[in-house]
């Protein structure tokens, strides 16, 4: 073949071809291809440069943040959402409470809110009623509905879960006012004594859901809420324990790493019966916000995006303090940052269009911002943006 023909008569002469010198057209040729190689990639490399900028810059639906400095003016960080877990709590095949779980933004501890299976929600049914029709699924709307907030996650814990939960712990103790007994064919029977109380694991989730006869649910509540916190006071989980491992295990541990606040949702008494409880959803909403100023807001409720800039100084710790506010107050916070500089004369509210104007007004007047303008031109990312200016900064600071 030509190969092997081209190595013999290589052999045979002793010596192989030489290439013919390249003419003055093939240098020309060879010269321009290079050249055209060089422009392709200079013309690639400044159109991705291009591209990125644009990126960065745009404001459109999304968050600018060209500066890197957060003590620049300009500079913009995203904010995440505070993490918070709902909680159903069965035993015997009932639910015997509901709870959000709200671990501390910026260190252990962080509280646990007691919804009582006897709420009442939106539609005049109980939680209670609603899980037995259609079990766990049919908590997480309605719980969200009624706090305010899409929860990160939705657990459901059992006896046997729960004493999984309790069990590095070990016993519980913590002091009942009044015996607790079931009623029998011989008559009451003692179940828990009055006085100093010694809850071992597998009795827990029994503790939390008994109830004596006749007895109203609020004295459950009220049991629950010193037995959890007497067990989160004592409370030793480890988040990489692999019985209970996944996120609970971990807000659990961080929720009793510090001081664990248990406590009951707000109230606003019975419906003429001895086991339904009536709420103030607004006030339930808004001690959820004081909790978790930055959760998602659940779908069936509005909250304004929000921007919160800081055109005073460059203090982050006065920007995220006043984002904490704004967030109680009812926005939603989803960027906070620097403003283009620091010399704002007062604080400002400015809202995108007319659909967003009671919002700013409403988180105007309880923040104290006097001055809340339309912004036609603003960043279409938020609803809302948030100017901090000395007036703001003297008091939150």
């Amino acid at each position: 073949d030509g190969v092997s023909s081209f190595v013999d008569d290589a052999e045979s002469t002793g010596h192989t071809r030489k290439r013919e010198p390249r003419t003055t057209t093939e240098w020309a040729w060879l010269a321009g291809f290079v050249l055209a190689i060089v422009v392709i990639l200079v013309a690639g490399f400044l159109v991705a440069r291009s591209g990125v900028r644009t990126i960065l810059a745009s404001t459109d639906g999304d968050v600018t943040n060209n500066v890197n400095d957060p003590g620049a003016p300009g500079y913009r960080l995203i904010v995440e959402s505070s993490p918070t877990t709902a909680l159903g709590i069965i035993v015997d095949g009932r639910l015997v409470s509901a709870a959000l779980i709200v671990p501390s933004a910026d260190a252990a501890g962080g509280t646990w809110l007691i919804v009582p299976a006897e709420t009442v929600v939106d539609g005049g049914d109980r939680l209670a009623d609603l899980w037995a029709a259609s079990g766990n699924e049919a908590l997480r709307e309605p719980l969200a509905d009624l706090v305010g907030v899409e929860p990160d996650s939705f657990e459901v814990l059992d006896e046997l879960r729960f004493e999984t939960l309790v069990d590095p712990t070990g016993p519980v103790e913590l002091t009942l006012a009044d015996d607790l007994f079931a009623a029998t064919d011989a008559g009451p029977e003692v179940r828990f004594g009055s006085g100093r109380v010694v809850l071992d694991p597998d009795e827990f989730a029994t503790f939390l859901a008994w109830q004596n006869p006749g007895e109203s649910p609020a004295n459950r509540v009220s049991r629950q809420r010193d037995a959890l916190s007497a067990w989160l006071a004592a409370e030793s989980v480890e988040p990489e324990s692999p019985a209970i491992a996944g996120d609970l295990a971990t807000t659990i541990a961080t929720l009793a790493g510090g001081t664990a606040v248990v406590e009951t949702i707000p109230l606003v008494g019975t419906n003429g019966t001895n086991d339904r409880f009536e709420v103030d959803v607004d006030a339930v909403r808004e001690r959820v916000l004081e909790i978790a100023p930055f959760a998602r807001a659940a779908t069936s409720v509005t909250r304004p995006l929000t921007l919160v800039l800081n055109s005073t100084n460059n203090d982050q710790a006065l920007t995220l303090a006043v984002a904490t506010l704004a967030g109680s107050a009812g926005a939603q916070v989803t960027a906070l940052g620097n403003g283009d500089d620091f010399l704002a004369d007062s604080s400002t509210i400015r809202y995108v269009d007319e659909t967003w104007a009671d919002a700013a007004r409403q988180i105007a007047e309880t923040l104290g911002i006097d001055l809340v303008e339309l912004d036609v031109a603003g960043n279409p990312a938020f609803d809302l943006t948030l100017v901090i200016g000395p007036d703001l900064a003297a008091r939150a600071g």
